[in-house]
């Protein structure tokens, strides 16, 4: 077992390209449950004037200048809080510190600390009136305020198993907003792809904008919350909300949670079609 755990953690990239090479080679045609929520959540962008007034009033200046001021504050608290963390090798490892410590801090002098953090995780899910499917996700900070997100989502829909599955890739970046040994917070930027029989309707990249909160109370419990928001042509959104819960067992963790998946249109923000379901996994922390 110990093995096999060394040889996934030295070739998960590897084993990851691999994976994302042949799920996307699923190409047959397309007309589901998933696609037609699509389809109907298109429509033209409609021109919209945008009137923009100037006001001089010395109110306004006082304002602005409160705002910079406090801004100043939050840039110094962020920079510490971000440029000056250590993270130990998973949460819980060792007594009286949770996962990261800061300089010039007495916690635990004696953990062993490093300037970067990853983890990989992969989860089945069932989302009622659509199917089930695998979701993959490779995440970290190479740096202690900017790192990797990566994620690959396969959808087979239920009754045609061969003929509807589809997927959807994304690659980018996580920026941290708020680091800390209770909750830590992550912006997520990236380019989103649906592929497989889904790209026949859905044929253009899209941006995919979200967060990343993650809580972690008392030894060995954790939570995490992660959603995001994709935009695509013609109006149409995809939202993707993943709630979880999960135990902690040395560098795993093993969790169960509550998805969401919703597509509509942005211009009106109303839904289409809106599944929820349940998603269970394990999390591995380097």
């Amino acid at each position: 077992m110990k093995k096999f755990f060394k040889f996934y953690r030295t070739n998960f990239i590897s084993l990851l390209f691999i994976a994302i090479f042949f799920t996307s080679q699923l190409q047959p045609a397309f007309s589901g449950e998933f696609s037609s929520a699509v389809e109907s959540s298109r429509s033209e962008t409609e021109a919209q004037e945008e009137e923009k007034t100037v006001s001089t009033s010395s109110s306004e200046s006082e304002d602005n200048s409160l705002i910079v001021f406090l801004a100043k504050i939050a840039g110094v608290f962020w920079y510490y809080n971000n440029f000056t963390v250590r993270y130990t090798s998973f949460p819980y490892k060792y007594e009286n510190l949770t996962y990261m410590k800061w300089a010039e801090t007495e916690t635990n002098p004696e953990a062993k600390t490093k300037s970067n953090r990853y983890s990989a995780s992969d989860s089945f899910f069932y989302l009622v009136d659509l199917g089930t499917g695998n979701e993959f996700c490779f995440e970290g900070l190479f740096f202690p305020i900017i790192g990797p997100y990566f994620e690959n989502l396969v959808i087979s829909e239920q009754d045609n198993f061969f003929d509807e599955t589809y997927g959807n890739i994304r690659l980018g970046a996580q920026l941290s907003i708020l680091q800390s040994n209770l909750i830590t917070i992550t912006g997520i930027v990236q380019w989103s792809r649906w592929y497989g029989n889904i790209s026949e309707v859905l044929k253009s990249s899209g941006l995919a904008l979200g967060m990343d909160f993650r809580f972690y109370p008392l030894k060995p419990l954790g939570f995490q919350w992660k959603f995001c928001w994709q935009e695509f042509d013609e109006n149409v959104y995809l939202r993707d909300s993943l709630l979880s819960a999960g135990i902690f067992l040395q560098r795993y963790e093993i969790f169960v949670g509550w998805k969401l998946l919703e597509v509509g249109n942005s211009e009106n923000l109303k839904p289409t079609k809106t599944w929820n379901g349940i998603s269970a996994g394990c999390r591995v922390y380097f």
